[in-house]
């Protein structure tokens, strides 16, 4: 995946010239920012001793083929009611209540003060909602699946590079670090901001309780429908918190926080993920991993050198997002849309094993 940040600058960079057609109200913006995050947040429910398994679904999301499940999210929407229901509201969500308003251009502003409605109340019913958050799922899968080939070519490239004590055993911690300083690149170029004044445990994952619960519905729905799995009620929820949760642990804008988490954990491993998690405060114009210059990578999974950029997969993504949204809300034929848009690719770019799909 690109990390929380990069798939939240994406999500409203959609958002801001669609929102007509995603929806103007306050829920409809979360709900859309939460899809942006897609299957990601399902893997912070390993924080939760009652949740290993919900963690594994998000894995699975990612790794096996998407169309089928694409596809029931999307007919779990025509099934919930079009009018606000009894969801529970139970007031903004913890991490503090959203700083976020829609304004009347559609774009998100800094204005606690002008929320269109006092904090937990819905201002959308659970069908808009459930719409919203797969309008921006399917953003997900398009900025995962164009990016991942360009990541796992730079994380490969770092593991073989032949520096004594990190090889490919390492990957994990170096995909990690690479798609922080990613993030720390998107926050500086797109929002003049570093982690020391954007903290992304308040910033970003931001949703009342309400919005959650439609959400957790959904993934209920689509686990049993497509992986045939029981969730616990309420596993999105639950999720979704424990990612803040995680995300406020590892803010360090001093990084004073960051290198005694790396400290601790390299006590028993050669690495620190928690280390290469945190981002860094600092602004940056270029990293070593945008590929700014277009030198030449290795596509593992299709077999080919290319050269493209960070930025030109990013702006890719982001125009096939233009066009792929409304369509996707406004197809007949949601399986052949998703056969064309997918080419059989996995969120990680990957071509996965074709499967026939029928959504009753």
């Amino acid at each position: 995946m690109p990390a929380v940040i990069t798939h939240d600058e994406f999500g409203r960079q959609v958002y801001d010239s669609l929102y007509m057609m995603i929806g103007e109200s306050r829920d409809e913006f979360q709900a859309f920012l939460l899809g942006n995050q897609g299957p990601d947040v399902l893997f912070f429910a390993a924080l939760h001793p009652l949740m290993m398994r919900v963690s594994q679904l998000g894995s699975r999301m990612h790794r096996e083929q998407p169309i089928e499940a694409l596809a029931a999210f999307r007919e779990a929407v025509d099934a919930i009611p079009t009018v606000p229901d009894a969801v529970a509201r139970c007031g903004a969500a913890s991490g503090g209540a959203t700083s976020d308003r829609i304004a009347s251009s559609g774009t998100a502003t800094s204005d606690a003060s002008s929320t269109p409605s006092a904090p937990g109340a819905p201002d959308a019913s659970t069908h808009d909602i459930a719409r919203a958050y797969v309008q921006g799922l399917l953003c997900h899968y398009l900025l995962d699946s164009t990016l991942h080939p360009f990541i796992y070519a730079q994380q490969w490239a770092l593991c073989d590079a032949g520096v004594e004590g990190l090889d490919r055993n390492s990957a994990h911690e170096v995909h990690a670090a690479i798609e922080s300083e990613l993030d720390e690149l998107v926050l500086s170029m797109k929002r003049g901001q570093t982690i020391g004044d954007f903290d992304p445990s308040r910033k970003t994952l931001v949703a009342n309780d309400h919005v959650l619960n439609v959400i957790s519905a959904l993934y209920e729905r689509v686990a049993h429908q497509v992986f045939e799995e029981m969730l616990p009620p309420g596993a999105y929820r639950v999720s979704a918190k424990a990612y803040r949760l995680a995300l406020r642990a590892l803010w360090s804008p001093t990084g004073v926080k960051r290198a005694l988490l790396g400290r601790i954990e390299e006590v028993a491993r050669r690495y620190s993920y928690a280390r290469a998690m945190s981002h860094r405060n600092h602004r940056i114009e270029r990293s070593i991993f945008d590929n700014h210059d277009h030198e030449p990578w290795f596509d593992e999974d299709a077999a080919a050198q290319r050269t493209e950029s960070f930025w030109d997969l990013y702006d890719r993504a982001l125009a096939e997002a233009f066009i792929d949204v409304p369509e996707f809300a406004a197809t007949s034929d949601t399986n052949a849309f998703l056969c064309r848009v997918t080419g059989g690719r996995n969120y990680n770019g990957q071509i996965a094993e074709p499967i026939i799909v029928h959504v009753e």
